[in-house]
Formats: C-alpha cells, structure tokens, sequence
C-alpha cells in the first residue's frame, strides 16, 4: 500500500483527479475574489480568453509547476521522501480550489515565478559572490510583478532566504534592490509605459466579492484548511530539525518562511487573496513529504492520502 500511494500509481492517480477537477470547474462568470493583477498588466481574468483556453493554459502552467518541484528536489536534494507525494498534493489541491487550475489564475503566476526564485536562490548556497545571481532573482520578482503584484511582495521574503542560504551580505542586499529597480527601468527607459500607467497598489485588508458567494466561502474553508496543515507540520517537523544537514536545513528553512509569508499576505493582501494560494500548495506539499519521511511507521502513507482526501472532499462539497 505504501508504494502504490507514494509512488508512480499514487501520482497517476492524482494527476487524473486534477484533470478531472480542473476541467469540470471551468465557468464562465468572474473569480470569487476580484483581482488586482500586476502593476502594467490586468489580471488574467481581465484578458478576454476563452475559459476553455484559460483553463487549459491554467492546467498547463500548474502541470509546470508539478514537474519543477520535482525537478528542485532532484537538483538539490534537500528532501529524500517520494517526489510523488508533494507533486501529487500540490496538483490535488490546485484542482479543488475555486478558479485555480480551472483557469489561468494569478496564484498559478506567482507560483511559477516563486518556483523558479526558489531554484536560483537555493543555488546560491554558501557562494562567496552571488551578486549577478541576486541580480537576475530580484529583477524575476519585479518582471513577474508586472504581470501579478503579489510577486513583488514575496521580495522580503527572498531577502530574508538570502540569509538563511548564508549570502546575505551588504553587497548582495544592494544587487537586490538594483535587480528590483532595473526592470522598471527598462520598461520606463524604452518608452514601453509612462510612470503613471504603472499601476502600483497598497496591500489591502478588504476582498471585494465578484462572483458566486458559495465559490468565496469554499475558497476562504481551503485557505484554512491549508494554513492548518502548513502550521501543524511546520512545528512537528521542527522538533526534528537537527536530523538534517546544514544546506538541507537551510533549505527547508527558506520553504517554511515562503509558506508563512505567503500565509501572512493574505491576511494583509486580500485583494490579491488568492494570487499566494499556488505557492502555498507548493510549501505544504514540501512539507508534508518533510513529516513522511521523519515517520519510521509503515503507515506513513496515511498523512498524504488523508490530506489528498480532505481536498477531494472539499471539491465534492463546493461543487
């Protein structure tokens, strides 16, 4: 049992109940949460696709992202539990989440552009000089801001990672800033748009309700849902933290921190509410493949189909 649910049967099996759910959630009517989309860009929903294009565009920046989480791992090798297992959850929870992976949403946006933050951040462990790399991380941030703004309020928590991956020095930290300024820049620069069609928003603590409010209230049940499981398993995992080398450490480290800062945003973000939940997902995958591999049970596999199950059933009830 254990390697059907841990292995490639298990992420068969969650990949078509993303298909399933993804494809049978696709409407025509607004998101549950008004978007504010990127300093020089609309939200997606604002672009005039198809909701069938946008769910399969949708599904294929989601497939994406499953597949790189794999692949970080696989580079760095900070998690020695099954990769199925956080690839398999993300996937799962995208597909149970009103207007995620049924269209192209801003949470799948800024996932993706965290995912790729992430492996350029994880690859600058313990560098003597890293500032062109800090550079090209700090200027991804601030293109994908453009597109998602959520993406520009994930910098401190880079900033932050910077020092947990032991490159946070004085001349990192101004190759940040420098990374943060020069996509505007250039953008500015080229005539490309003038200061005042940059469209730059203050977090804040009131979501405006668009859509159908039962989408809402399912959305907002899941948000809490995931914060519980990315909290209990944060302070589990962290009685064990000694168990693992110091780059592993530092690594799982930095995903604890982009969970609680995603967590944190959208208490303080709620106009972009649903811009953090995809990155989130990813953290919480993380995470939980963290707890199965600190369990020495051969029951271990229970936590993961337990929470892949609690997602499916909030999707049955929603829909």
């Amino acid at each position: 049992m254990m390697r059907a649910c841990t292995g490639a049967p298990g992420m068969l099996l969650a990949v078509v109940l993303w298909a399933v759910m993804s494809v049978t959630g696709i409407h025509d009517g607004p998101p549950a949460i008004a978007e504010s989309g990127g300093t020089l860009l609309p939200a997606p929903g604002s672009w005039g696709l198809h909701p069938a294009l946008s769910c399969l565009l949708g599904m294929m920046l989601a497939a994406g992202c499953a597949i790189a989480l794999w692949l970080l791992n696989k580079t760095f090798n900070f998690l020695s539990g099954p990769g199925a297992i956080f690839s398999a959850i993300f996937l799962i929870a995208c597909g149970a989440t009103p207007d995620m992976s049924d269209s192209l949403s801003p949470g799948l946006i800024v996932a993706a552009v965290a995912l790729w933050g992430t492996c350029l951040l994880f690859g600058l462990y313990g560098r003597r000089r890293a500032t062109s790399q800090c550079l090209l991380l700090f200027s991804l941030l601030s293109w994908g801001s453009m597109v998602q703004q959520a993406c520009l309020m994930l910098a401190p928590v880079f900033l932050a990672g910077l020092v947990l991956l032991r490159v946070g020095r004085p001349r990192e930290f101004m190759a940040s800033l420098i990374g943060l300024v020069t996509p505007y820049w250039i953008v500015l620069g080229l005539g490309i748009a003038s200061p005042g069609e940059l469209n730059f928003s203050a977090p804040r603590m009131i979501a405006y309700l668009e859509g159908d409010p039962s989408r809402f209230v399912w959305t907002i049940i899941s948000a809490g849902v995931t914060t519980f499981i990315f909290v209990m398993l944060v302070l589990y995992n962290s009685l064990h933290t000694l168990s693992a080398g110091v780059k592993m450490r530092a690594c799982l480290s930095f995903v604890n921190l982009l969970g609680g800062g995603c967590i944190a945003w959208m208490l303080f973000d709620c106009c972009d509410f649903t811009a953090y939940f995809a990155t989130l997902y990813m953290c919480m995958g993380l995470v939980v493949t963290r707890t199965f591999e600190l369990s020495r049970s051969p029951r271990a596999w229970v936590l993961p189909a337990c929470i892949a199950a609690t997602y499916i059933i909030l999707y049955c009830l929603h829909d």
